[in-house]
């Protein structure tokens, strides 16, 4: 993630990377720990904005309340003590529900999910997403900074196309972000004005599933009865379940893989 971001920054910012590793990409960087209050807030001394990406999905949920959530702290409670205006923050569709890990996937309350859906996560990393989201949306409340929430999609490689079997990515409701697209709503994020807290879903405007939308929730979400923007899917039959409107708006987000099956693609002569 943070080498395609990277990319995507030159010409538009000066960027520098905290990180446990050095960043393949020539940029200024500081190696440190988001654990360690201290070094964060050296690394974001004199910064208009930190992209917070650090986070961990393991077994141990003592070290993902650690990194995540202590973590997250450490980042806004250092933006506050250095004077940093913004901070955009990496969540995720699992605050619905959605993380990959459930036993069971619950069918939405409506279709598409927008933001002001319930969360009804039932994982660790549900939670610490969400949480952190709780902490930003609290330091803009407190102390005036700007917060913007990205609720990402399961992020896939780019270029990345629906695979013929309609049950892989079932379980994010075949919410799908390309990389390449998350680094542009990234710096999207970064450049909108007026914006005090939000948060975005932040997905591709299509499923990657190579079937139309409607015929996916018949066969594995028939109890979804609630269409909103009904119309869109018939003139969009593949248009995603999780709703990018907002992040279109007020963004002016788009999404440039549309994840076509790989069944429709011309291959080069």
């Amino acid at each position: 993630m943070g080498t395609v971001l990277l990319r995507q920054m030159v010409g538009r910012f000066q960027a520098s990377v905290f990180d446990l590793r050095p960043p393949v990409e020539p940029v200024e960087y500081m190696l440190g720990d988001v654990t360690d209050f201290g070094a964060v807030a050296r690394a974001v001394e004199g910064v208009d904005a930190v992209v917070h990406l650090a986070y961990v999905v393991e077994e141990d949920p003592w070290r993902m309340l650690e990194v995540n959530l202590r973590g997250t702290l450490n980042v806004l409670e250092a933006m506050v003590r250095k004077g940093v205006g913004r901070v955009v923050y990496a969540s995720s569709i699992a605050v619905y529900g959605y993380s990959g890990t459930q036993r069971e996937v619950s069918a939405p309350l409506y279709v598409p999910v927008d933001e002001g859906h319930p969360c009804h996560f039932d994982s660790m990393h549900g939670f610490c997403k969400l949480a952190g989201e709780e902490l930003c949306r609290r330091y803009t409340r407190r102390f005036g900074l700007s917060t913007i929430c990205l609720r990402l999609g399961r992020v896939v490689s780019s270029g990345e196309v629906a695979p013929p079997d309609e049950t892989v990515r079932r379980e994010v409701l075949w919410g799908a972000v390309d990389i390449e697209d998350v680094a542009s709503a990234i710096c999207l994020a970064l450049e909108a004005e007026g914006i005090i807290h939000e948060t975005f879903n932040i997905t591709g405007e299509n499923a990657l599933a190579p079937k139309d939308t409607w015929d996916l929730l018949r066969r594995h979400f028939p109890g979804v009865k609630t269409f909103r923007q009904a119309d869109q899917y018939l003139s969009q039959p593949r248009k995603g379940l999780f709703d990018v409107t907002k992040a279109r708006e007020r963004l002016r987000y788009r999404a440039r893989n549309s994840f076509e099956p790989a069944s429709t693609l011309t291959k080069p002569v």
